[in-house]
């Protein structure tokens, strides 16, 4: 049979094709090396970074972003993670309510989404405590050490992560069949650790504390109970190192993953 059919409207595939809808093309031209490149999505949230050069475009940036992802919710510039609990410094650029778009904020600004990764979900919010999609192949890697460890000792593996943030990585590692029999999750930020207890909630076999790291080994409790222990704090490890390693057992094979 011969029948006819519409062409499907191609979408555009980058907001950067589609910036002269909210900027003059003759400074789309003007500033064509400027205009970012890369962001992050998180759930329903875009955070990206802007050169300074075209930072007064930043809004309509933002708007061409909304445009392009219909599914994104809202679009944060990201200047980087500040403070001791290292949590991004996000300034809203545009929001999407029903089929408008925002671009004035209140104080209560609602940042928390949830993220798919490999096939597990687990709730964040950047604004209250760091998370990074883009370490996702990391947190892959250690569920393959870790089933190295477990097969290496024939017996199921006890874990520590006193910097655990929301969990990311302690999520999967519990959903594996056979591989965890208690995970132990911490971090010094409360907001983190609020998180942390949504994403861990339905594993019996986990704890989850907000607790100073460097405090941990002083509980008999801990001290010397570990097969593994996760340590992702940059530029901190290795001073770190002497107050956690006596975390892990002394007596058989462990695995400290950074």
């Amino acid at each position: 049979p011969i029948v006819e059919i519409d062409q499907p409207v191609s979408t555009p595939r980058s907001y950067r094709d589609i910036l002269d809808t909210f900027i003059d093309a003759e400074f789309v031209e003007q500033f064509a090396d400027f205009w970012p490149m890369r962001h992050e999505i998180l759930g329903d949230l875009i955070l990206v970074k802007i050169p300074d050069e075209v930072s007064t475009y930043q809004s309509e940036i933002a708007q061409a972003m909304l445009t392009q992802h219909v599914r994104i919710r809202m679009v944060l510039k990201d200047e980087g993670v500040s403070g001791e609990y290292r949590v991004r410094n996000l300034t809203p650029l545009a929001e999407r309510i029903d089929n408008s778009i925002n671009l004035h904020f209140d104080n209560d600004l609602n940042c928390r989404t949830q993220v798919k990764e490999s096939g597990h979900k687990y709730w964040v919010d950047p604004t209250k405590a760091y998370f990074s999609s883009r370490l996702s192949k990391e947190r892959e890697d250690t569920i393959t050490s870790c089933r190295t460890l477990r097969n290496k000792l024939d017996h199921q593996l006890r874990i520590c992560d006193p910097y655990a943030g929301v969990g990311p990585a302690l999520v999967p590692l519990l959903a594996e069949d056979d591989l965890i029999a208690y995970a132990w999750g911490s971090d010094l930020n409360p907001e983190a650790t609020t998180l942390m207890e949504d994403n861990l909630g339905e594993y019996k076999h986990a704890d989850v504390h907000c607790e100073d790291a460097l405090n941990l080994s002083k509980n008999p409790e801990l001290r010397g109970s570990f097969d593994v222990l996760l340590i992702n704090i940059p530029h901190s490890t290795l001073s770190h190192l002497p107050s956690v390693l006596p975390l892990l057992k002394e007596s058989s094979p462990t695995l400290l993953r950074g």
